[in-house]
């Protein structure tokens, strides 16, 4: 699956479970963006660190910048190791909306007024 944003001119392609490397890569060869996030499951084969820096080379030669966003710890290893830029999976929990129950059962945000 893949998501354009069109005001910053990036796709996000999210990594199926079961892609290889060469999956990607020729996913990423379909798309016309320079520019490219990576959204990679916990659950992925791409854990071989060759992989990554064939993926890291391919990547400079088709003047893409690639970036990664995954919550596992070894994915983020294995970018940082090839200098991916990488994003935030999710936002930490500190910067996530609070939302508690009211005495009547209604949802509302921690800190607003309702």
């Amino acid at each position: 699956m893949t998501h354009h944003d069109q005001r910053s001119e990036e796709h996000r392609v999210y990594i199926g479970t079961e892609e290889t490397m060469t999956d990607v890569r020729e996913r990423l060869a379909g798309i016309s963006s320079k520019s490219v996030i990576l959204v990679v499951p916990s659950q992925t084969q791409l854990r071989h660190a060759v992989a990554w820096k064939v993926l890291a080379r391919w990547a400079q030669e088709q003047g893409r910048e690639v970036s990664v966003a995954s919550s596992d710890k070894q994915i983020r290893a294995l970018a940082r190791s090839v200098r991916f830029v990488l994003i935030p999976a999710e936002l930490p929990s500190e910067q996530r909306p609070r939302t508690v129950q009211n005495g009547e059962g209604q949802r509302k945000r921690r800190g607003k007024a309702s």
